[in-house]
């Protein structure tokens, strides 16, 4: 159980990393890109991505 919890975590992560990189709200070269968490990657992604996100 715990091995499936981390890597669903690493997906996770990937997940949201992949869209910010792709959308350029989070550069590669940024030295703080690898020490975000997972809460803090969600929030940046639904503060500025998120489908439900109405920015009207």
């Amino acid at each position: 159980m715990g091995k499936q919890l981390r890597n669903g975590l690493g997906q996770l992560r990937d997940f949201y990393m992949k869209r910010l990189l792709d959308s350029g709200i989070l550069q590669s070269s940024d030295p703080k890109l690898t020490s975000f968490t997972i809460s803090e990657l969600e929030a940046i992604y639904k503060k500025n991505l998120s489908p439900n996100n109405n920015k009207n």
